[in-house]
């Protein structure tokens, strides 16, 4: 039996916030003879193979359901086209990459791995690394799930410990210059870049606020170019997160 879905956008239901921009995408589609529909990635009773190609589009509750949602990838992967592939997607969830990043030369910010289970206290780690204020956050996660900015004699080690227990984390130095010049998020299809947005900091329990599209510069440019050429496989589409250091 052929396939009955030219596309089918994976989202989740319902959605933390409005997508002004699907139904424009799903009549875009639509206009140039594509059958295409949205689908929670959570939804048991759908049968992905019958989509020619899976687009994941907001499965934003993802880190709340880490592991049936790789399970669910390569179930997905497995039956049909997948973007974006499921070697770049895996790559990406683990923000350890970003270690991987800073190995290849690519300017990143300083990030320690915390393995799920370690038993020292978040003072002696940060005290190992040199750092004041930092922030710590999932290692799989998204938005501003479970991050929180920590100050220099008010780390909360029962929140460190109890997240500890449950997940790998991430703790890297806090950015001052964050508070003052927005992240610049540069977005890619098909490899070409296309547009940048502003961000402002985000932390758990705050909105989140972007402007643009704004102009970017041949450095960062060039940077986030760099960075997407480190994943395992290319990209149907993507993001790179900028922002300016104190020291430029």
């Amino acid at each position: 039996m052929g396939r009955r879905w030219d596309v089918i956008l994976a989202n989740t239901d319902p959605l933390p916030e409005p997508d002004p921009c699907e139904a424009p995408l799903l009549t875009a589609l639509d206009k140039i003879g594509l059958r295409a529909a949205s689908w929670s990635w959570r939804d048991s009773t759908r049968d992905w193979s019958q989509a020619r190609t899976v687009v994941l589009r907001a499965t934003w509750d993802y880190p709340w359901h880490i592991d049936a949602f790789k399970g669910w990838l390569r179930d997905v992967s497995a039956q049909t086209v997948l973007l974006n592939p499921l070697r770049s997607l895996l790559w990406n969830l683990h923000k350890s990459y970003l270690c991987e990043l800073a190995d290849k030369g690519i300017r990143t910010v300083p990030t320690l791995v915390i393995p799920r289970g370690t038993q020292r206290s978040m003072g002696g780690l940060v005290a190992d690394c040199g750092w004041a204020d930092v922030v710590i956050k999932p290692a799989e996660g998204a938005g501003s799930y479970e991050t929180y900015v920590m100050k220099r004699g008010q780390y909360d080690e029962g929140r460190f410990a109890e997240l500890v227990t449950q997940r790998d984390l991430l703790i890297q130095p806090f950015i001052p210059t964050l508070q003052e010049v927005p992240e610049r998020a540069l977005v890619f299809i098909g490899g070409r870049f296309s547009h940048a947005m502003h961000k402002e900091p985000r932390f758990a329990g705050h909105e989140e606020r972007v402007t643009g599209p704004h102009l970017v510069s041949v450095a960062e440019l060039e940077l986030a170019r760099n960075a997407l050429a480190a994943a395992p496989e290319p990209t149907l589409y993507a993001r790179v997160d900028l922002f300016t250091s104190e020291d430029g």
